[in-house]
């Protein structure tokens, strides 16, 4: 049987291929857009455990990466990963 992404699998054993890596989106770019964007819309009025300026490395580092077809989740993804003041670091 042939998938959407062109490549061939067996329904029989249920394990279908992974999308090539060319057609796979780069989610380190995805991440760093959307940090960027966020932190243009933050005044940071308080201090962080981790500054806005620092949060790009800080969640290049420390979370798994994700795409998604919908904006709205993957927007929502990152935003819920953002350092806040919350994080103590010890």
């Amino acid at each position: 049987m042939k998938s959407d992404i062109g490549l061939h699998w067996s329904q029989e054993s249920g394990i279908r291929p992974e999308a090539p890596p060319s057609r796979l989106p780069d989610t380190k770019a995805l991440l760093r857009d959307y940090v960027r964007r966020f932190n243009a819309a933050d005044e940071e009025l308080y201090a962080n455990a981790i500054p806005n300026a620092e949060a790009e490395d800080f969640l290049l580092e420390n979370i798994p990466r994700f795409a998604c077809p919908d904006k709205d989740i993957e927007r929502t993804y990152y935003f819920r990963w953002r350092p806040r003041k919350a994080i103590a670091l010890v």
